[in-house]
């Protein structure tokens, strides 16, 4: 079913999954009460109905998973995610532009679209067949994908006119690998000893980094010489 709580409800959340099989007037998921995720899981599955909606009330999820194709998700107030967002099928979105906050991975084999949100993200892994339709406003990498990668694009990133801007500082592993899809605004603001180094990876055939308008370099290194020297 949905979860609904009520204001002076409380839910304290399993450590596993709590599963969303089915909507109440499209909501999934509506919190004007207490979440408290307790480290779970939620995984909605519903596939009933477009424009399905999310409110946390200022709550956060710790992970949330999605599998709910061909039927399109939304979060209705400012969002955080304290670990990971994994986008299994269907569509997530911004709503009406409210800011989307995750600590971890965002994993999409689905489609995300950000609108003009603020928007951050520990790392984005965009998978073969996923899409981000990223926000007109700035996407902030903050972080890896506990391997080495920032972003690690195998499907399709779309610039939106947006900015992204990388803060990782995680030591000799801030790489990005854009699959010769193209940013528009690049600014790189990784500080910190030797963990200051954002390399452009190049793992297809076209190994070229493109930026469509500014590249900014306010602090760290842009190393393009991964492997082999990639062309800019």
């Amino acid at each position: 079913g949905s979860l609904t709580i009520a204001s002076g409800g409380t839910y304290s959340a399993t450590s596993g999954t709590t599963t969303i099989t089915s909507h109440s007037s499209n909501w999934v998921l509506n919190n004007s009460g207490t979440f408290t995720h307790n480290n779970g899981l939620v995984h909605s599955t519903q596939t009933a109905v477009n424009s399905a909606k999310i409110e946390m009330d200022g709550d956060s999820l710790y992970d949330l998973q999605l599998t709910t194709n061909p039927r399109s998700t939304k979060i209705e107030s400012n969002t955080t995610i304290a670990r990971n967002l994994t986008i299994t099928s269907g569509y997530f979105s911004t709503g009406s532009n409210r800011d989307l906050t995750v600590t971890g991975d965002v994993s999409v084999t689905g489609t995300l679209t950000g609108g003009s949100s603020a928007i951050s993200f520990g790392s984005l892994t965009i998978a073969s067949g996923g899409t981000y339709v990223a926000t007109s406003g700035t996407t902030t990498i903050t972080s890896n994908d506990g391997s080495e990668f920032n972003i690690l694009n195998g499907g399709t990133f779309t610039h939106n006119n947006g900015t992204v801007t990388m803060t990782s500082n995680v030591t000799n592993k801030n790489r990005f690998e854009m699959d010769a899809d193209h940013f528009y605004n690049l600014i790189i603001n990784s500080t910190g000893g030797s963990s200051n180094v954002v390399e452009s990876r190049g793992g297809g055939a076209d190994q070229t980094l493109y930026v469509d308008n500014n590249l900014t370099i306010t602090a760290g290194t842009l190393d393009m010489t991964y492997g082999a020297d990639d062309p800019l």
